[in-house]
């Protein structure tokens, strides 16, 4: 998981490293995001608690896409 992210840049980033160890593994076919917004307990989603978006909706769609 790792600390939180500072802002919308660096979010994007480790988004697109995660997505990128996952998609570069032939013994993987697809993936899924099981937690759209962080708790209390978990910083990870894509919305924060407040359940606004990390990143703006189209990065995220780059980083996803890898585009």
């Amino acid at each position: 998981y790792g600390d939180k992210v500072v802002d919308e840049s660096a979010f994007t980033e480790r988004l697109k490293g995660l997505i990128k160890a996952v998609v570069g593994r032939h013994e993987i076919s697809g993936f899924c995001v099981t937690q759209l917004t962080d708790t209390y307990q978990e910083i990870n989603g894509l919305y924060d608690f407040d359940r606004e978006l990390k990143a703006d909706a189209e990065e995220i769609r780059r980083a996803i896409l890898q585009k």
